[in-house]
């Protein structure tokens, strides 16, 4: 599978995600996930919009990679928390902001993509995305 349609079914997923976690004073461990995430895709995006080479591209995705150990799981544990958050009738007003700004940056890390593309037949930059494919599989 092309590493682009690996990177937007992984940003599917975890569109996802954000949406069936929800959030307000009972639900603040998963509005901190969701900001985390959010941010984690933000720091990715504009490192890739300063990227100049292949290197830095690597960099920047092995980051993503990083952050993504390490929230997946934890988003995956509050869908099985909070079920009742997949119905969007329930969510609070926090979390329907959150969805909302993940799509924005959704659509962000969508048009960065093509500066990936330049760099994939680097052996870093192709680590970087088998580490994130690899991560996305284990949800």
């Amino acid at each position: 599978m092309k590493p682009a349609v690996i990177l937007l079914l992984c940003l599917g997923t975890a569109c996802s995600i954000l949406t069936a976690c929800g959030g307000s004073a009972d639900y603040s461990d998963v509005i901190e996930v969701n900001e985390q995430y959010i941010d984690l895709l933000e720091t990715y995006v504009g490192k890739l919009d300063e990227a100049a080479d292949a290197p830095a591209v690597a960099d920047a995705m092995h980051e993503l990679a990083d952050g993504l150990e390490v929230l997946m799981p934890r988003m995956k544990e509050l869908m099985g928390k909070y079920p009742e958050l997949k119905d969007e009738d329930q969510q609070p007003e926090r979390v329907k902001a959150l969805t909302q700004k993940a799509a924005e940056v959704a659509k962000q890390f969508v048009r960065s993509m093509p500066k990936v593309m330049p760099y994939m037949n680097d052996a870093d930059v192709r680590e970087a995305q088998a580490r994130i494919g690899a991560i996305w599989k284990k949800q």
